[in-house]
Parts: structure tokens; sequence; C-alpha cells
């Protein structure tokens, strides 16, 4: 296997998760609700959302060990983190409160940190141009802008 097909394979895997706990929940609506809703143990969809989460958490520290380290050294060790995270956030899903919020946090702010070490290891514009959405998703959902 071609370890750099574990990065898409990652992003592939999460997509279909997501994809297939939000077929089956037909209550999930993108303004009132937060993704890990569809992870909370009493709905249906949960075995199929966190699932995904560990499975892509594992395929993104596989691309980070095996097919990004010498491109991007600090990147991969970033990355890593943010995999063991998202693992972290399927395993303790909303259903477990403040630890849920705190893992959820260690995942966000890994990937911050993930996107800031891959701009300033290859100079990538997109990666920095990225990173701005952060904010701008953050005051969206906090209303205050775009309302």
């Amino acid at each position: 296997m071609k370890w750099s097909y574990t990065g898409p394979m990652a992003v592939a895997s999460l997509y279909i998760a997501i994809l297939i706990s939000i077929s089956i929940s037909p209550w999930f609506n993108w303004l009132e609700n937060a993704l890990s809703d569809l992870g909370n143990l009493r709905n249906q969809s949960a075995p199929f959302f966190n699932g995904g989460l560990l499975i892509s958490g594992l395929l993104i520290i596989t691309y980070s060990i095996k097919g990004f380290r010498i491109k991007a050294p600090l990147t991969a060790k970033f990355l890593a983190l943010t995999g063991f995270s998202l693992q972290l956030v399927g395993v303790f899903c909303e259903n477990y409160g403040r630890i849920h919020f705190y893992v959820s946090l260690m995942l966000f702010l890994f990937l911050l940190l993930t996107g800031l070490a891959y701009f300033f290891e290859t100079k990538n514009y997109l990666a920095l141009l990225i990173l701005l959405a952060i904010p701008i998703w953050w005051l969206y959902f906090n209303d205050v802008i775009f309302h």
C-alpha cells in the first residue's frame, strides 16, 4: 500500500461517516445541531459517526507517520496529534459532557497548529487562507457576523 493514500482515505472515510450519519438522522439540521450530536449514544447514527472518527483518526496518524514526515516533519507531528484527538472525540462522545468539550477543544487546537506548521514549513498560502476561515466560522456560529 502506498502510504500517501492514507491521507485522502482519512478524509473520504470521515465524509462517508458523516453522510451516513446524517442520512439516518432526519432530525439533524446544520444550523441547529453540532456534528457531535450525531455521535450521541442515544442516536442510531452514533456507531457510524464515532466509528468513522476512530477510523479517520487512525488513517490520519498513519499518514502523518508514514506518508508525510519527510516532507514536513513538524506538521507530521501535529497531524498525528490531530488524528489522535479526532479518535478521542469519537471515544468520548457528547454523552461524556465536559470530557467531550475538552477533547473537542484539543482537536481544534491541534488542527490549527497543524495548519500553522504546514504554512511555515511549506510556505503554502492556501493553508494560511484555510486557517483564516476558522475565526470567521466561529464568529458566524456565535451570531456575530452574517446574521
